[in-house]
């Protein structure tokens, strides 16, 4: 039985969820083609968010390597307090190069990604 209405769902002869989607006007149902992805997302999409995770490396590298480099030149900036925004800077430098470099491939690559949903 596929098609229904709210008080079959009730009585248990069909799934609630279908009689939702059997409640709706026919335009909002929407479903899948055979062949499509739910987690595919457009090509423009892809690239937005490329270009924003490469600005975010390179600003983040950057600004890390500058503190890193501030501390390390001035002698006057080594106290405990820097040493620890020193770790801070390294374990930000080690995110934004390894991690996020993870996260454009799994962008770009859907297929063989680190976040194709199981």
């Amino acid at each position: 039985m596929v098609n229904g209405t709210l008080a079959d769902a009730v009585n248990g002869t069909l799934p609630l969820w279908r009689a939702a989607l059997n409640s709706m006007p026919p335009e909002n149902q929407t479903a899948l083609l055979p062949g499509e992805d739910a987690y595919d997302v457009g090509t423009g999409v892809k690239v937005g968010s490329t270009i924003l995770l490469v600005v975010l490396i390179c600003g983040g590298t950057f600004g890390n390597c500058l503190i890193i480099g501030a501390v390390y030149a001035t002698p006057s900036l080594r106290t405990v307090s820097n040493i620890f925004i020193v770790n801070l800077a390294v374990a930000d430098l080690m995110v934004s190069s390894v991690v996020d470099t993870f996260n454009i491939v799994g962008i770009l690559d859907q297929e063989k990604g680190l976040y194709k949903p199981l």
